[in-house]
């Protein structure tokens, strides 16, 4: 595993797994469902046990209790946000508005969102297998049949975003979780996550605010002037596939600035011994 990438799997906090209770969705319309709740979230949904944790918030799984639940799931997953950690709680919203309006497979739907005083609620589907990132600390690379899986889950999401006029600007191992755990190299359903920088673009227009993780984000973002289309996703997409087939980064630094750099000026490099075991298809 690259030094990078090691690092950052030691930074990883590793989310209790549970059972996935999300089949039998796919029948509905669940963008139809998704709702911003004015009531209190324990009339609706009993809290159970934590799922994870990070620096915004606590996931945990929730039951719903009412008789026709709206999620149209026996189990969801509420992530409780505390308004004392973000500096505009607007934000929050605005990206629940923009998770509402997506309806795809490989896309983590958002139903309800409560609020309270002191925190917002945010009602979702459950993802039980951990993030792309966590999966890769523990086997260091994917095997092609299983990489190829992924990624043809992860553009078809992609895809879909791209033909609803939105951009997601932040694709990379974090935001790309399992369904269910990953068991005897079982690889299932993945899903995209955190749509805190997505954002909706014109067809032919330009974007001029640069937004994005320095590792898996596009030259384009860090080149002045930053101009942009929905084809930086791409570019984050071709960062995430050399991560799962290598266990490396395509660029590192040693600071922000280096790392930059190569990825505006430098080509990518296939020279690591870990490639010549990689088909050229």
């Amino acid at each position: 595993m690259g030094a990078a990438l090691a690092a950052a799997c030691a930074r990883v906090e590793q989310p209790a797994a549970t059972g996935d209770q999300t089949e039998g969705l796919q029948a509905f319309d669940r963008a139809l469902l998704a709702q911003v709740k004015k009531g209190k979230l324990e009339d609706n949904y009993e809290m159970l046990e934590e799922l994870g944790s990070g620096s915004f918030g606590v996931v945990s799984r929730a039951r719903d209790i009412r008789t026709k639940a709206v999620s149209m799931a026996t189990y969801v997953a509420v992530k409780t946000i505390p308004k004392k950690k973000i500096s505009d709680p607007q934000t929050v919203k605005d990206e629940f508005n923009v998770l509402r309006q997506l309806d795809h497979a490989h896309i983590c739907k958002a139903y309800e969102c409560y609020e309270d005083r002191r925190h917002i609620y945010l009602v979702m589907d459950i993802c039980a297998g951990g993030t792309l990132l966590e999966s890769l600390c523990v086997q260091q690379r994917f095997p092609e049949p299983d990489a190829a899986k992924i990624m043809r889950q992860t553009l078809s999401a992609l895809s879909y975003l791209h033909q609803a006029n939105f951009i997601f600007r932040d694709l990379k191992t974090e935001n790309i979780m399992f369904a269910k755990p990953v068991q005897d190299g079982e690889v299932g359903n993945i899903k995209l996550i955190d749509f805190g920088l997505c954002c909706p673009f014109r067809p032919g227009a330009k974007i001029t605010r640069a937004a994005g993780t320095p590792y898996s984000v596009a030259p384009e973002l860090v080149t002045a002037p930053v101009q942009y289309d929905q084809r930086c996703d791409s570019w984050s997409a071709g960062v995430v596939m050399f991560i799962i087939l290598s266990g490396q980064y395509p660029f590192s630094g040693k600071t922000k600035e280096e790392l930059l750099h190569k990825i505006r000026k430098e080509p990518v490099s296939f020279k690591s011994a870990r490639w010549k075991k990689i088909t050229k298809e």
